[in-house]
């Protein structure tokens, strides 16, 4: 089973200024764990939690290697990842780096530097569930979603051809407190309607499993201590619409305010996934806890706090 606790364990986490990967931190800090974050560049600000923080490109192999050589973690968290939901050609190239290239590379060093090490790889519900499950399902629908196709599938021919405990977390639509990608929906239609304007959106048909990200920080910190099990999902469980997501943020911030919906298209292709939590609970006894209405109202008060510097760019 590898590591029982994460107190005194040494761990790795890549992407480590990221959105999920801070959340991720902080749990594991408060689980005594000594982490090391990782990123292309060093952080606007300091990563809560981390013991260490060291500047790696994970497209630069040998920069790699000699990362691992030199923390020797005993559990991996492989949070970085170039994250668009463009269906355009440029992102294709983007995202073949930024999510495969890296992935592969971080393999690589680990299986050749040998030991008992857990590794997490940090997958999307973009991903068919063919890929990981062996249900059928259709294709990727974006150069993002093929990108960690590809890097489950590397993950899963390091655990079985080169014994490499590898993990995959088919991580579902995360929201909630520190996401500081301004275009994605909640923190759009939150500072849109914070500012008195009303968002732009598309037809609002489209559901998801909105999942808060302590929620979601839990399950990986679960799954890190289960290297015998090769994949899981890790989401609410449940399906949202965009539309109904953005009229109960407009009913907590302004009941009176327009959403104007239908002035952005809806993406091309675009399944309904749902996130398997009867399974997440089985293997690891983990589940989601916070409902969607207290999830969207901590996330609306933390954005009405940091608004002022969030918009200081």
């Amino acid at each position: 089973m590898g590591q029982v606790s994460y107190r005194s364990a040494r761990v790795l986490v890549t992407g480590a200024s990221g959105f999920i990967a801070s959340h991720v931190i902080e749990a594991l800090a408060e689980a005594g764990a000594s982490v090391i974050g990782t990123g292309r560049t060093l952080p606007k600000r300091p990563v809560s939690g981390c013991a260490a923080f060291e500047v790696v490109d994970y497209q630069h192999p040998g920069d790699v290697s000699a990362l691992i050589a030199r923390t020797r973690p005993d559990i991996v968290f492989h949070m970085a990842s170039h994250v668009s939901g463009l269906q355009d050609l440029p992102t294709v190239r983007a995202t073949l780096g930024g999510n495969l290239l890296s992935t592969v590379n971080l393999l690589i060093a680990l299986a050749e530097q040998g030991g008992s090490r857990n590794v997490v790889i940090a997958g999307s519900c973009e991903e068919p569930r063919c890929f990981t499950t062996g249900a059928p399902e259709t294709a990727p629908t974006s150069p993002y979603a093929a990108s960690k196709v590809a890097a489950s599938a590397y993950g899963a021919l390091f655990r079985k051809t080169f014994g490499l405990r590898v993990s995959h977390a088919r991580i579902f639509m995360g929201y909630g407190p520190g996401q500081r990608d301004l275009k994605k929906l909640v923190p759009y239609v939150i500072l849109e309607l914070l500012q008195g304007r009303s968002p732009g959106l598309s037809s609002g048909r489209r559901r998801a499993d909105f999942t808060y990200v302590t929620d979601i920080a839990a399950g990986i910190l679960a799954l890190g201590l289960r290297p015998d099990i090769e994949t899981m999902d890790i989401g609410s469980g449940g399906l949202t619409s965009v539309g109904e997501i953005a009229e109960r943020l407009r009913d907590l911030i302004d009941p009176a305010a327009a959403l104007a919906f239908g002035t952005t298209p809806d993406r091309r292709h675009e399944p309904e996934r749902i996130a398997d939590i009867a399974e997440a609970e089985r293997l690891v006894g983990w589940r989601p806890t916070c409902t969607l209405e207290a999830g969207l109202r901590a996330t609306v008060d933390w954005y009405r706090r940091e608004m002022p510097e969030l918009l200081r760019v």
